[in-house]
């Protein structure tokens, strides 16, 4: 009787000493996910797809996608940085905060932020009406260069990602457009289905559901390769253009959030990543995976920012720095 009882004595510590060291007691409560834009934005409906399965790999708790939209991602970006570092409230950490860091004096910067997964990295891609007169990205520039600033071209919001490719491969072309903000993706795409502007700067998913029925037409994808799901749009480089330029997106939390939260959270977000019924839906939205962990992110995060800081001085754009 008593071997029996001290077989079960040990078992049952041997299930906690396992249910301790993996970290299984985080989270307990809900879990919510700052986006700073509107909803239907590429980061938007990343971040909805990756909680259709985060329940699995998080004790059955749900991930809570939270949009503030509005100001280039500021306001979301600061309720982030404000709130406890208890691995509790993330940030959807995407190339327009970084960017945005450089464009204006906000009050954060790359070092502000607590890098625990990169999920995907996106080229970016031109957008147009079915209808519209061009056809390629050839015809699109060279219209614009007879018709300087009579292009209108829509962004996720002034001074974030989207703008910034705009900006960038407006600067690389040498043409004039009119840019046009929105406070996410989502109503940029339905301003141009609405013929409220000429065209639009996405990244996937944005406007592709569009582009399925027929609505919407991609002009190029600035990428080192053309999109799997449409493999007859050209590259820019294919169409004599070479500029790429994409959209990152992964998970942040604040600095001085315990390591092993962090850990924790990356092993979420990583088989989430790696689960079947997530990465069916990652293809239907032609969303590039690229899996990186907190330390390889971080170095990540670091080169970009020097990257953004010498494209948005060289172009003598925004208003942070004196030019």
């Amino acid at each position: 009787m008593f071997s029996k009882r001290l077989f079960i004595v040990l078992a049952l510590l041997l299930i906690l000493l396992i249910t301790i060291g993996s970290g299984v007691d985080f989270p307990t409560r809900p879990v919510q996910i700052i986006v700073p834009w509107s909803a239907g934005g590429a980061t938007d409906v990343l971040f909805r797809a990756i909680a259709s399965v985060f329940p699995k790999y998080a004790n059955g708790q749900p991930l809570v996608v939270n949009n503030i939209p509005g100001g280039g991602a500021v306001p979301g970006t600061m309720e982030f940085l404000r709130a406890k570092p208890d691995g509790y409230t993330l940030l959807s950490f995407a190339a327009p905060i970084l960017i945005k860091s450089h464009m204006d004096p906000v009050e954060f910067s790359a070092d502000s932020f607590e890098p625990v997964i990169l999920i995907v990295n996106d080229p970016c891609y031109i957008l147009v009406r079915k209808d519209a007169p061009w056809k390629d990205l050839r015809e699109y520039v060279e219209y614009a260069k007879q018709n300087p600033g009579k292009i209108t071209i829509g962004n996720g919001g002034a001074g974030g990602g989207t703008h910034l490719a705009a900006l960038a491969f407006e600067s690389f072309a040498k043409i004039k457009l009119t840019h046009v903000p929105f406070e996410g993706g989502g109503p940029a795409v339905t301003a141009l289905v609405g013929g409220h502007i000429n065209s639009y700067m996405g990244a996937a998913p944005e406007g592709l559901a569009n582009v399925d029925s027929g609505q919407l037409r991609i002009l190029g994808v600035f990428g080192s390769k053309r999109l799997d799901k449409y493999p007859d749009v050209p590259t820019a480089k294919e169409q004599g253009f070479n500029f790429q330029f994409g959209m990152w997106r992964g998970v942040a939390v604040q600095r001085g959030t315990p390591k092993e939260i962090v850990d924790r959270l990356h092993t979420i977000f990583y088989r989430a990543m790696r689960d079947p019924e997530f990465q069916k839906k990652a293809r239907e939205l032609s969303l590039t995976l690229d899996y990186k962990g907190p330390a390889s992110f971080a170095k990540f995060i670091k080169d970009y920012d020097k990257y953004y800081e010498n494209l948005i001085k060289s172009n003598k754009l925004g208003n942070k720095y004196k030019y």
